[in-house]
């Protein structure tokens, strides 16, 4: 099997575009996950230029070196953390990671934290408070029940991480007239 590593594929249509990429170049894709493509042969140069233009062309980098692979997968997990929150998980980031990484946390941490020059928990917060932007948007929702979707112990720390984030209250975002949100790639 060959991995191939895809820099910012962030959700299920993301996974559907990178999927036509590889019928385009004739590859025969055996799985393809966020950030993650397996296919059951090596790519010719013609196909492997080719890739690389279609998926630049859709806003998708082939990962070359092991530490933006590292980084990607460390983001990836990220998300699946914030979206294991709204699931009812209890488990700690440090826990989620180590699970899923193959390294123990603080080495993952340092990682990230050199790499792209905030930490993993700072990133994980900036996902919470995008997903929390979504909601108050387009869901019905209380900043309570968002809260407790996200995993918050308190609508009131949800609200000062919201506004330490954005540099606006929730409430303030919700009546806003041109509410600002920022897309997982560009975390």
């Amino acid at each position: 099997m060959n991995l191939i590593h895809i820099k910012d594929m962030v959700c299920p249509r993301c996974v559907q575009s990178v999927e036509r990429t590889f019928k385009q170049i004739g590859a025969t894709s055996v799985e393809v996950q966020l950030g993650v493509v397996q296919i059951d042969h090596h790519l010719s140069d013609t196909q492997s230029r080719k890739l690389d233009q279609l998926l630049e062309d859709d806003g998708f980098k082939r990962l070359q070196n092991v530490q933006e692979q590292q980084i990607e997968q460390l983001k990836h997990i990220a998300m699946r953390y914030v979206d294991s929150l709204s699931m009812g998980s209890a488990v700690k980031l440090s826990q989620f990671v180590k699970e899923r990484f193959n390294a123990d946390y603080q080495k993952a941490s340092r990682l990230f934290s050199t790499v792209v020059g905030i930490t993993l928990e700072e990133y994980v917060i900036r996902l919470r408070i995008e997903k929390a932007k979504e909601w108050l948007l387009f869901k019905e929702c209380t900043l309570a029940e968002v809260a407790d979707e996200l995993g918050y112990a308190s609508a009131a720390y949800l609200s000062k991480q919201f506004k330490q984030v954005t540099g606006v209250t929730p409430t303030t975002f919700r009546i806003s007239g041109h509410p600002i949100r920022i897309p997982k790639n560009q975390i």
